[in-house]
């Protein structure tokens, strides 16, 4: 089952959008001939489905019964929008104690490896993902980046398994000149072999020329303006939007967990819960008791 997509509304956006999703709930059933009992006409008329079984109303009525009965009565917005907070923070503190309960269970299988003296950020991250283990110990037991802080969005990126080892040790040989085209990796806005090829192709090293394709300019036109001496069979073609080459902010972890869903039979017993316990609030002590 698809994962339900979180929105974000306000009290007030829910005045009109209630009333236009309200339908008659059950089929009519077919009378004959009579007068409606809403615009006396005689027509068709159908019988409303259990517990207005004894209204006969017209086909055209019985269309516009929503838009009439909202002339008389209201939906209580403000509980509406109660229940539905109330349902958000649930989410929320699922998720929280998901995240708690999982970074509980990578810190206790960090816990080994931290004994025998591998720092703790590679060993969490090997305990997150067992299938990385080699990328993050090639990192650890190489000395290239060592002139990077741990938490540096390349590093990072070895971390979590997004590139390997060998990737950004790649990265790191042109990242001096092109910090831009490292950015623009790091957020998957170009691919590992568009890179390779530009730079491969006699880019490298000319900084302006690698921003300008970066920034969505032909590889091949801007070649030709700089007279680069470049290999054209090597050229990539152009990137079909300008590449997000803002400083990445990389999680360590993977996306946080998200909680089991609650079945609709949870929700609404839940919510009846709450109300039931809202009506005994209300109640004096001696009624309460013989509930």
């Amino acid at each position: 089952m698809a994962a339900a997509k979180d929105i974000s509304i306000r009290e007030n956006d829910l005045n009109g959008a209630l009333l236009a999703s309200i339908k008659l709930k059950g089929k009519p059933t077919n009378q004959g001939q009579g007068y409606c009992g809403i615009c006396n006409n005689r027509r068709s008329l159908s019988l409303l489905p259990t517990p207005l079984q004894n209204f006969l109303l017209c086909n055209t009525c019985i269309e516009d019964l929503p838009s009439t009965l909202s002339g008389v009565l209201e939906i209580d917005t403000k509980k509406a929008f109660a229940t539905l907070k109330s349902r958000e923070n649930k989410r929320l503190n699922a998720r929280a104690a998901a995240k708690r309960r999982k970074q509980n269970s990578v810190e206790s299988m960090a816990q080994p490896y931290v004994e025998i003296g591998l720092a703790q950020v590679f060993a969490e991250a090997i305990a997150r993902d067992h299938s990385i283990s080699d990328s993050v110990l090639d990192l650890w037991e190489a000395t290239w980046w060592n002139q990077y802080e741990p938490d540096d969005p390349m590093i990072i990126s070895v971390l979590n398994g997004q590139f390997t080892e060998a990737e950004a040790k790649w990265m790191d040989t042109f990242r001096s000149d092109h910090p831009d085209l490292v950015w623009a990796l790091l957020n998957d806005s170009v691919t590992t072999d568009w890179a390779r090829a530009l730079l491969d192709s006699g880019f490298n090293g000319n900084i302006e020329q690698v921003s300008a394709a970066l920034d969505g300019g032909s590889p091949k036109i801007i070649a030709r303006i700089s007279k680069l001496k470049c290999n054209a069979d090597m050229i990539p073609p152009g990137l079909d939007s300008p590449a997000d080459c803002t400083e990445p902010s990389i999680p360590v972890a993977s996306a946080e967990p998200e909680p089991e869903p609650e079945s609709e039979e949870e929700i609404a017993l839940s919510d009846y819960t709450h109300e039931v316990e809202a009506y005994i609030d209300r109640m004096t002590k001696t009624a309460a008791n013989n509930v």
